[in-house]
């Protein structure tokens, strides 16, 4: 029985959990009212609390409104409530400079996590067939989406869940035949110029004709296989990627170069993925995920979509996005001072002469002789002109060319922050200490600053 097969998949995939609130998307087409049906079977055993969802997305007139009609009668007749949402699909995508079908995804899910979230939901369910993940699974075989796109779409994703991926549209149809179950039927699932109808009634029918009459069963269970070995992979990407993490910021992530090339080439490219999205928010294409690993390789700059620059110098990786603003702030004394620019916070207090070994500082703290500082002193961005006398010579260098025999690339330059008072700078941070700030024999009063990373 089919019902038996779904809540067994549910059970198996943990789709429903008793007593769940689940948003039911119904459309009004036969997949979505198979699973409404189904669900309502299921309700008393699991104590599902039910709710019906149907979309407008005002690209059909009369037909749009004739289904949601359709759905609210289906709801009524089933004692449950109805929620009806109106959305102007093609100003969507007008506005966001996307197809009508990726607006029409875009607004629907939108619309589902709203409405779930204003009704305390635990699940949407959707109808998405064995059908629609073998379409799903071609459409981004023919657009370019590696082995993640080729696992098609997941049983559950956050609180989505999909009861009926294991169950093919022909069983659908058979189902609401025998139950005498009505449904309306899209006309837009008929116009080819949408990619997923070009798959649905071309692409598909002629596989099925003249390769294997079971593809859309193969492609199913072949996209299980590449959403397992994808996660798989994806778990040994981030642990890489944590273990090669040098620095991470606003906007911006250091990797170690060393540690990157010595993984497979696989785990290489999900570990640069995962560092531009990082610092966008968006995965890169496969073009921009070669560039961004020749330039780890290779060295060099790199320019990448999304207005990333990415660096290799100085045995790191560094991905930037944007410009890093000028700031500047008062140094507290005894106290704090964030410098969210440079992911940082700036310890200062005022302690006794510290032990000799420490003089020098660890890099992360820096001791300076309180009577060296003249008048206020400040954490700024470096500015064209910055020199220093670093610590241990006589001469003066410029602040740029200290950053430079640090070896920080160039792209993280402008994020170092620099402690100064009114004759210069005192500490370049993390980098070189000033010999004027040198803790002499007879220093009483030192001013020790320490940074850390904002956590």
């Amino acid at each position: 029985m089919m019902v038996e097969r779904v809540r067994e998949f549910a059970h198996r995939e943990g789709l429903l959990s008793q007593d769940d609130r689940v948003v039911v998307a119904v459309s009004g087409g036969p997949d979505s009212v198979a699973l409404l049906d189904m669900l309502d079977r299921l309700r008393g055993e699991l104590g599902l609390v039910l709710f019906v969802v149907h979309l407008d997305h005002c690209l059909r007139g009369k037909e749009a409104r004739e289904d949601a009609e359709f759905v609210e009668d289906v709801a009524r007749s089933r004692g449950l409530p109805f929620v009806l949402g109106v959305e102007d699909v093609a100003e969507f995508a007008r506005r966001e400079g996307c197809s009508v079908e990726e607006g029409a995804r875009e607004v629907r899910y939108r619309f589902l996590e709203r409405v779930a979230r204003n009704l305390r939901a635990d699940k949407v369910a959707l109808g998405h067939t064995r059908d629609d993940q073998a379409e799903t699974v071609l459409m981004r075989l023919i657009r370019g989406g590696g082995r993640r796109g080729l696992g098609g779409m997941a049983p559950r994703r956050g609180k989505f869940v999909r009861p009926l991926l294991q169950i093919s549209r022909r069983e659908i149809l058979d189902y609401l035949r025998e139950g005498g179950l009505p449904f309306k039927e899209d006309s837009t699932n008929r116009d080819l110029s949408f990619l997923r109808n070009r798959v649905r009634h071309i692409l598909l029918p002629l596989l099925e004709k003249r390769f294997n009459p079971g593809i859309s069963e193969v492609l199913s269970k072949e996209a299980e296989v590449w959403r397992a070995e994808d996660e798989y992979l994806e778990t040994l990407a981030e642990r890489a990627f944590e273990d090669i993490l040098r620095d991470r910021g606003e906007k911006r992530i250091v990797l170690d170069i060393g540690g990157l090339l010595r993984y497979h080439i696989a785990i290489r490219r999900r570990v640069a993925r995962l560092a531009y999205r990082e610092v966008t928010g968006d995965l890169p294409d496969f073009e921009a995920t070669e560039r961004l690993l020749r330039a780890a390789e290779e060295g060099g700059w790199v320019d990448l979509p999304g207005g990333v620059r990415a660096q290799r110098a100085g045995g790191v990786l560094a991905l930037r996005r944007g410009e890093v603003p000028p700031f500047r702030y008062p140094l507290a004394v005894s106290g704090r001072t964030m410098v969210r620019e440079a992911g940082l916070i700036l310890e200062a207090e005022l302690v006794g002469r510290p032990p000799p070994e420490v003089l020098k500082g660890d890099g992360c703290t820096a001791y300076i002789d309180w009577r060296a500082v003249k008048g206020n002193l400040w954490v700024r961005s470096r500015l064209p002109g910055d020199r220093i006398r670093p610590f241990g010579m006589c001469g003066t260098r410029k602040v740029k060319d200290v950053l430079i025999d640090g070896k920080v690339p160039r792209l993280l330059r402008d994020k170092v922050p620099l402690v100064v008072d009114e004759e210069g700078v005192l500490w370049v941070v993390g980098v070189c200490l000033s010999e004027r700030a040198r803790v002499g024999e007879e220093t009483e009063r030192v001013l020790r600053i320490t940074a850390r990373k904002v956590k």
